[in-house]
């Protein structure tokens, strides 16, 4: 088993699966890691969806916006995993504990060679009604899931970070360079 760094470093997003279902035992642990994040004041705020059932998967599937274009037909997620908040506005932190519920279910998700996308940009209304999501909670975000059918490659960035697919199909991905955001002890110490 690699190590927390080791996944967090090679862990990409995914936007292209295979179509092979995913266990529901997979999902439930997924899920568990989410529950089990960090929140502040313990509160909790977050409930989740698992949608595994391929007719409302892919009902869902137009109310989802995708970053370098969406996946074809043939290379769409086989699951979903709503995130819905309760009170976001109420408490500026519980969108932050939803990020830490995501980003803990996309490493657990990772390391079962599930790929992951998360997806903020959703049809809050439409997915509400199909997925029966009562008015008390938010939709925060959508996890899209399955088997990775693609290596998308991180690159270090000078100013552009830009996400690009090459001839080859391959999703480039420029990332900051970390000299480019570290600062020790004040801001613009870089030694």
């Amino acid at each position: 088993m690699a190590s927390c760094l080791e996944t967090i470093l090679r862990r990409r997003t995914i936007r292209r699966f295979k179509q092979d279902p995913i266990p529901r035992e997979d999902l439930l642990e997924i899920v568990n890691a989410g529950r089990m994040a960090s929140s502040a004041g313990n509160a909790q705020p977050w409930e989740f969806i698992i949608v595994d059932e391929p007719d409302l998967v892919a009902d869902v599937f137009p109310s989802l916006g995708w970053l370098a274009g969406a996946p074809r037909e043939d290379q769409q997620p086989t699951a979903l995993i709503a995130v819905l908040l309760a009170n976001p506005r109420d408490r500026w932190s519980a969108w932050a504990d939803g990020g830490a519920a995501i980003q803990n279910m996309q490493l657990v998700a990772w390391e079962k060679g599930i790929g992951s996308c998360w997806i903020g940009s959703v049809d809050a209304e439409t997915v509400g009604k199909l997925l029966k999501i009562p008015s008390e909670l938010k939709l925060f975000s959508v996890l899209a899931l399955g088997i990775r059918d693609e290596a998308p490659v991180a690159e270090d960035a000078e100013d552009d970070v830009t996400a690009k697919r090459d001839n080859a199909g391959v999703l480039h991905v420029k990332k900051r360079k970390l000299e480019a955001v570290l600062h020790l002890n004040r801001y613009g110490v870089r030694e």
